[in-house]
């Protein structure tokens, strides 16, 4: 049996394809997550469409993937014959004004340098409080989360695939699994690389089943 009643049984969860601005930021620091849009590479497309024939996206019933073209590029490569609902509520985390900007240049710059030397102000990066200008921080992604899930149908029987993006997805699962917040933060979220989550309907609760936490490893 694939599917429970009253619950979404299985959730499968994607990170994106390696994109042409993953390549860059491995030379140059520059803030590029959020709304940023860059093309999948020749790699991510292929890993991609590589994906399609894993054994936990074979019985997919419905599709979602964040609005952000990395992401709904790697959902139409991966799985060509279904629908795919876009949806702003998985977009990335917006890092604001900073992002596509230089790490050196901001931290230069006389209205942005003490988001690098205020030891509050840091945590916009990695936190719950501060955020970049005009950006986000994780509780404004958790938000986004659970009205995700609060806009599903979880009196059908189905399999989800979920197309998003890190921060995201460490959110996803801080919300599912009810994950330690500041641990969810470094947990290290593989390109193409399917996190399986399975109802138990005894615990009525989600579970990792694939990967373990032990192999998303701690960053």
């Amino acid at each position: 049996m694939d599917r429970v009643n009253g619950v979404v049984k299985k959730i499968v969860i994607v990170r994106h394809g390696q994109t042409e601005m993953n390549i860059i930021n491995a030379t140059r620091d520059l803030f590029v997550c959020g709304r940023y849009n860059t093309p999948l590479t020749e790699k991510g497309i292929l890993d991609a469409k590589q994906l399609s024939g894993n054994e936990h996206l074979k019985n997919i019933d419905e599709v979602y993937s964040s609005d952000i073209s990395r992401a709904y590029e790697t959902a139409y490569n991966t799985l060509p014959e279904h629908e795919v609902v876009l949806t702003e509520h998985l977009r990335e985390r917006s890092l604001g004004v900073f992002e596509g900007e230089s790490v050196d240049e901001l931290k230069n710059h006389p209205m942005y340098s003490k988001y690098f030397v205020d030891e509050a102000l840091k945590k916009f990066r990695h936190g719950f409080g501060p955020r970049a200008p005009k950006g986000e921080n994780y509780s404004d992604v958790l938000e986004r989360i659970e009205k995700f899930f609060a806009s599903l149908d979880l009196t059908s029987e189905k399999t989800v695939a979920i197309f998003s993006h890190i921060c995201v997805i460490r959110c996803i699962l801080m919300y599912t699994l009810k994950l330690d917040r500041y641990k969810a933060l470094k947990l290290h979220i593989p390109n193409c690389k399917p996190i399986v989550l399975n109802y138990d309907l005894s615990n009525k609760r989600y579970k990792l089943a694939e990967p373990s936490l032990e192999e998303l490893k701690y960053i």
